[in-house]
């Protein structure tokens, strides 16, 4: 089994950890009292971009184990999809660094950089197809 196709079923592992998390953010969050202030239109945005997300999250780990050969090889359309997926969590690991900022107590922080950690390891194994496509 080459690097790439082994990056590619890490990233299928870590997408599927990232969809049974998201799947937890109601509990996690305790939504149920936190959005009581909300408005009905924004509770119902946030639901449903979570629901979004997981369900994105679980067909890019589908794609990853059942596609494994096509993303690693990295040409045309699975290029073009490892690509965005990677964009993605470049974005989101920006973003954790910018818009949330940890509290600076041991736990917070700990999930902080686990969490700056996944991000990485989701983008690094959706773009390692593409740069070693594009270097050998």
């Amino acid at each position: 089994m080459n690097f790439a196709r082994v990056c590619i079923y890490v990233g299928g592992v870590f997408s599927l950890l990232m969809a049974i998390f998201h799947t937890q953010f109601y509990r996690l969050f305790k939504w149920k009292f936190d959005l009581r202030r909300v408005s009905e239109i924004n509770k119902k945005v946030i639901y449903t971009v979570n629901v979004a997300l997981y369900l994105l999250f679980f067909g890019f780990s589908l794609l990853s184990f059942f596609y494994t050969a096509e993303l690693s090889d990295s040409l045309g359309m699975a290029c073009f999809l490892n690509a965005i997926y990677a964009a993605f969590w470049l974005w989101r690991t920006l973003w954790q660094f910018t818009y949330f900022e940890p509290q600076r107590t041991n736990r917070a922080l700990g999930i902080h950089y686990l969490m700056v950690s996944s991000f990485m390891i989701l983008f690094f194994s959706y773009a390692m197809p593409i740069f070693l496509r594009i270097v050998f």
